[in-house]
């Protein structure tokens, strides 16, 4: 065992005595998970604040949670993406008070994304299923703050009862529960098959509800794929695509996503499982990467590209990213904003904001031979 401070972090071969050069593997996966951080925060953050300004159905409300959740995980990848680089060096995760938050807030995020999203796939679908069923939002809203209620519990109450303690892994590059002297084996077996329990079940009905979305949309109306992929242009000019349809492709697509990155972690506690509970030091690769590359990357990765894929479907967000850049440069760099008059596919009430161009040169413009004032 070493010392670091307060926090133990458990044995580990050192990379001198390990015959596979993983160094540079780390470098390179280190630089991947900043990325992730780059894109993640600042696109989670200004897609929470469009949220938090938008009408508070449902769906908006799901999307607002689900922002806040990626935020907080790309924030908290940082540690680990700088271990990844450095060495595997513990640096942050080194201070005991740190590795407790961390293990905390790390034990909770996985569940909580996945379920948010279990949540929204599934009402989704049950709309899309039947047009004229009316989902109750207290309910739905109250179940979720049931269930923020119980992660929390389980995980603080054994905390505070010294069941766990969370040591930092130069293996898997986080805090993990690492147990403690007086743990009860009862509790062990009870923490495996609840986070397996709670990782793995929302899977299916994520799973089921995308694939009956899918197959719903491809018999009722094909345009909306063809406008989504580019494809069937002779279609486009048919009739209108409905909003809801349109936002149940982007709400496909978000779960699509999330099954994709979460594929990795779903294998690795199959492994895990299969293996009684261990991971085998011998097989080097699984022992350096089976949880720091996908717990940790395919984390980060899944929260960074939720905002990217919203932007590209969401108008109305990429109306507020573009308006809200611009007006803080539009005055040095002549740029003029006005609701356009043009139709465009957005799920959520309110005008869409064309940007355009303006003359430096002059304080007005012409949108369509209609006079608007700029100020430049």
């Amino acid at each position: 065992m070493t010392l670091m401070g307060d926090t133990t972090t458990d044995p580990a071969p050192e990379y001198a005595h390990n015959p596979q050069n993983i160094f540079l593997l780390d470098v390179f996966l280190g630089i991947v998970c900043v990325v992730f951080i780059s894109v993640g925060i600042p696109g989670n953050l200004i897609l929470f604040r469009h949220f938090l300004k938008q009408k508070k159905d449902l769906r908006t409300i799901l999307y607002l949670l689900i922002s806040f959740n990626d935020l907080l995980t790309t924030t908290t990848a940082f540690p680990s993406a700088v271990s990844f680089i450095d060495h595997r060096e513990a640096h942050l995760f080194g201070i005991t008070m740190f590795c407790q938050s961390w293990g905390l807030v790390w034990t909770i995020i996985p569940f909580i994304s996945v379920f948010l999203v279990s949540v929204l796939s599934i009402t989704r679908t049950i709309v899309l299923i039947n047009p004229l069923v009316v989902i109750n939002r207290k309910f739905v809203l109250g179940m979720i703050g049931v269930y923020y209620f119980y992660i929390v519990l389980r995980v603080l109450v054994p905390l505070l009862a010294g069941e766990i303690h969370f040591i930092y892994s130069r293996a898997d590059l986080y805090c993990w529960d690492g147990g403690t002297e007086s743990e009860s084996n009862w509790y062990f077996y009870y923490d495996i098959a609840t986070g397996v329990l709670q990782l793995a079940a929302p899977i299916i009905p994520i799973f089921i509800s995308c694939l009956v979305s899918t197959i719903t949309l491809l018999r009722s109306n094909s345009r909306v794929l063809g406008e989504t992929f580019g494809f069937s242009k002779s279609s486009l000019k048919k009739r209108p695509t409905s909003p809801k349809l349109y936002a149940t492709v982007t709400i496909i697509l978000v779960t699509t996503m999330y099954i994709i990155f979460n594929i990795p972690i779903f294998a690795a506690w199959c492994k895990y499982l299969a293996d009684g509970l261990t991971v085998d030091e011998t097989d080097l690769f699984a022992f350096w990467y089976l949880w720091s590359s996908t717990y940790i990357l395919c984390t980060a990765g899944n929260a960074a590209v939720n905002p990217l894929l919203l932007y590209w479907r969401n108008r109305k967000f990429r109306d507020f990213v573009t308006v809200r850049t611009l007006s803080k440069t539009g005055i040095k760099q002549g740029f003029c904003t006005q609701p356009s008059t043009g139709r465009g596919v957005s799920y959520f009430r309110g005008p869409a904001i064309e940007v355009q161009e303006c003359d430096v040169n002059s304080n007005k413009t012409d949108f369509n031979s209609n006079q608007v004032n700029c100020t430049v």
